[in-house]
């Protein structure tokens, strides 16, 4: 993060990934999921969400639940979420996929 400079990027640590978690913490994908959306939230504009490894799952469903707060995104090196990327597909306007290989390419409607 120290490498970092530009002051609208944000990098938050997920809770039991290096952060103290509060007592009572119960660490599931939809808790994580309510946890981002309040981040994004308080930025106060659509935003481009990142996701790596375990936060491919959680930005794929945030699209999916929120695409209002998204203006782009992307994700890499994680699971995905079939059903969480179809209904984000859905509801953004322009995906752009680049290099993406031929299994996980959108076939056409119709």
């Amino acid at each position: 993060r120290s490498h970092l400079s530009r002051r609208d990027v944000l990098a938050p640590s997920l809770r039991r990934f290096g952060v103290p978690t509060p007592p009572g913490f119960q660490p599931t994908k939809e808790i994580y999921v309510e946890w981002l959306i309040g981040e994004i939230e308080g930025v106060g504009a659509p935003v481009d969400l990142v996701g790596h490894d375990w936060g491919s799952l959680l930005v794929q469903r945030v699209v999916s639940l929120r695409p209002d707060l998204i203006r782009t995104w992307a994700c890499g090196d994680g699971p995905f979420d079939r059903a969480a990327s179809r209904a984000a597909r859905d509801d953004v306007r322009d995906v752009r996929l680049l290099r993406v290989p031929p299994y996980l390419r959108t076939r056409k409607r119709g």
